[in-house]
């Protein structure tokens, strides 16, 4: 029988704060839009597990852990930066 299943954040929860997380959280862009350009991360597919499985957890009623901080250190550990979330969003 399989235990249960690892949350994604356990991946990124132990990551130390860096300029470029520190400038993510500090932006002006809401955390539910950094939640998608880390599920864009993920996969750009819908149907990916990775993809699922965060936007499950960021979904969840405490959000899996998947608070501001935590979203920002992950998407610095993809390398993405304010200048491509910025172009992304643009």
């Amino acid at each position: 029988m399989a235990g249960p299943q690892q949350t994604l954040l356990t991946e990124y929860i132990d990551l130390n704060d860096d300029t470029v997380s520190t400038e993510l959280f500090e932006s002006g862009w809401p955390t539910p839009t950094l939640a998608m350009v880390l599920a864009s991360e993920f996969s750009v597919m819908a149907d990916n597990p990775k993809r699922r499985q965060f936007l499950a957890e960021y979904h969840s009623e405490y959000r899996g852990g998947w608070v501001r901080g935590n979203i920002c250190r992950a998407l610095a550990a993809h390398g993405v930066t304010l200048a491509d979330v910025n172009f992304r969003k643009s």
